[in-house]
């Protein structure tokens, strides 16, 4: 009888540890490949002799739409922009707004290519998955601090809707690594979902992002 229970107890442990695996194995983790698409949306923005980057959120057949951070773009009507490509273009600034932070360029894709226009792509944008997000989940960090989309760090989710004082706003808050001049860069999850811009860092690893729902409103006046 004893026997029947010790073999039911590992039974239950192995069902038990079997169980976890299987659950550890559920977790998603964002692969090198999906990375290498992200990098397609990211671009360098560059202004005077500043620097930011910047995500495409809209590709249409007769413009693009670019998000990035106020703070750089504010008092200026045009940035450059670079493309993962090497590829250049000027950019009007059709929305800038300090307190938020949020800007929008707009490029119009007559100035390019048939060819180069077809390669460039959008960011995906799901607010379900932003509305989902939870306290460990993996984020990824990619910007154009050094090189245009050259600067990818892996992090970790830690709030949103989260209120800093000092910016009088909810913002972002993640545990990541970033570099000086990755304001603007794409904040995404592990299926590649756009979730916000970097806003600012700290050395501690302390990373706040404008949460992507901040800028649809802009992005569809300005796209009207």
């Amino acid at each position: 009888m004893k026997t029947a229970k010790y073999i039911i107890s590992f039974l239950l442990i192995l069902l038990c540890a079997f169980s976890l695996c299987a659950c550890k194995k559920k977790e998603k983790r964002i692969t090198d490949e999906t990375i290498e698409t992200l990098r397609e949306p990211t671009v360098m923005i560059t202004v005077g002799e500043m620097r930011a980057s910047g995500v495409i959120v809209k590709n249409t057949d007769e413009k693009l739409l670019i998000i990035s951070v106020a703070h750089l773009l504010d008092g200026y009507d045009q940035g450059i922009v670079t493309f993962l490509s090497g590829k250049v273009g000027f950019a009007n600034v059709v929305y800038c707004d300090v307190s938020s932070d949020v800007a929008i360029l707009e490029i119009n894709k007559k100035d390019f290519t048939d060819d180069f226009a077809a390669t460039l792509q959008a960011a995906t944008i799901n607010l379900d998955k932003y509305e989902a997000l939870k306290d460990g989940d993996e984020v990824t960090l990619i910007g154009s601090s050094t090189a245009v989309a050259g600067n990818v760090f892996k992090g970790t989710f830690k709030a949103k809707d989260y209120y800093v004082p000092e910016f009088d706003q909810y913002l972002l808050y993640l545990y990541c690594d970033a570099l000086s001049g990755m304001s603007g860069a794409g904040c995404f999850d592990a299926e590649g979902n756009l979730l916000g811009l970097v806003t600012a860092a700290s050395d501690s690893g302390e990373v706040l992002c404008i949460p992507i729902k901040d800028f649809l409103d802009r992005m569809e006046a300005v796209s009207k």
